[in-house]
């Protein structure tokens, strides 16, 4: 929940709790996959009903909002820049969202009070990318990614300590470091979040940063097109999917900040990189940044847009845990969240493998399915189910 003004004031944000009691999702199979209809989810988290035109699809306004696009897999969720798992589609005339997207990027967004995992972390392990003989991206609009990565590091470690947390990088100076072992320096830390730091190359006209979080099993990553059978295997990341989707949340939407324009936002995208699967602690990958392009060489070669990017970086992993620890914002544009008591004991649809599909029609909630090829089980407690 993105907040754009101060509202402590004006008491408890309760306007996303779904009444109690028991909840039926009505499941419509839509080529092979399970989708709910965008006006369940809008009662769901007690949002207005939607506001279709044409292909847009609008679910609350502001703060608490959902903006979607049939056909498409763009969303846009408190105000935050998303590429869903799958494409919206329309069924029987109505808006559809996929399953997965519910449970794996609504849910946690929505009700980021909810998450079971991580709710204190005292760690912030930072990861400049590449180093040594692995240059990362190179152009001649600025220095070497390597560079680049350890400069904004280095000017955000003393941010973070300042702010209470105790920092830990993967590497000080240009050295190389294999992917595994770089994922590997956040299991020594029990109460840690991973931040890798990268910069992007593509066409000279490419502008803009991008987040990655890790694809939830069962789901494409956004540069594939289309499910492949690997996709459906679950990696020791994908027990803190929700975590990672709502702090790769909290950092993009400061960092979309850092840079202004709506058109070099490029949204939180979702991938399999080595050192997203392999972490078990929640994990994210910033790309800040087009070295390919020389309005974005140039910025992001400077000193002070470095350290700017290192603020707004701090301020996002502080907005995250806001969220966790159910806090309100501190100055505005921060977040706020709801308290405990207004939680109702539902939530979203647990997801398996197809083999082993919670049966359609509507049932309740709380109805789970129970199989030995379990691909993907959301890790809610088990006491919400």
């Amino acid at each position: 929940m993105w907040l754009t003004a101060l509202q402590a004031a004006a008491g408890v944000y309760l306007a996303a709790a779904p009444t109690s009691g028991a909840w039926n999702w009505n499941l419509f199979e839509v080529e092979g996959r399970d989708y709910v209809s965008v006006d369940q989810v809008a009662e769901f988290y007690r949002l207005p009903q939607p506001a279709r035109n044409g292909e847009s699809v609008k679910l609350g306004t502001g703060d608490k909002s959902i903006e979607l696009k049939v056909s498409r897999k763009e969303a846009e969720v408190n105000g935050v820049r998303f590429s869903l798992c799958f494409p919206v589609t329309e069924h029987q005339g109505k808006p559809m969202v996929s399953r997965k997207d519910l449970v794996k990027v609504f849910e946690p967004l929505m009700r980021p009070e909810r998450i079971p995992y991580g709710k204190a972390f005292k760690t912030v392990v930072i990861d400049a990318g590449h180093g040594g003989s692995e240059s990362g991206a190179r152009s001649r609009y600025c220095p070497a990614e390597k560079e680049m990565t350890l400069a904004v590091a280095k000017r955000l470690r003393p941010l973070l300590e300042a702010a209470g947390f105790k920092v830990v990088m993967t590497r000080i100076r240009d050295e190389q470091m294999d992917l595994p072992e770089r994922a590997a320096v956040a299991e020594s830390y029990e109460n840690s979040i991973f931040v890798s730091i990268h910069f992007n190359s593509g066409s000279s006209a490419a502008r803009g940063v991008e987040t990655y979080a890790l694809a939830p099993a069962g789901s494409p990553s956004t540069a594939s097109e289309r499910l492949r059978m690997s996709d459906y295997q679950s990696f020791p990341g994908n027990v803190n999917d929700p975590n990672n989707v709502l702090l790769a949340a909290a950092v993009h939407r400061r960092m979309s900040q850092l840079w202004g324009e709506s058109r070099f936002d490029r949204g939180v995208k979702r991938a399999r990189f080595v050192v997203l699967y392999q972490n078990r602690r929640p994990a994210i990958l910033i790309e800040g940044g087009f070295v390919s392009n020389p309005e974005d060489g140039r910025l992001i070669s400077n000193p002070d847009f470095q350290l700017r990017m290192a603020e707004h970086i701090k301020m996002g992993i502080m907005d995250y845990q806001l969220l966790l620890n159910e806090g309100v914002q501190y100055e505005p544009g921060m977040m706020m969240v709801m308290k405990s008591e207004a939680e109702a004991v539902e939530v979203p649809l647990v997801e398996t493998s197809s083999a082993m599909m919670i049966p359609r029609g509507g049932l309740p909630i709380t109805t789970v399915a129970v199989g030995t090829n379990i691909l993907d089980v959301t890790p809610f407690r088990p006491d919400d189910f």
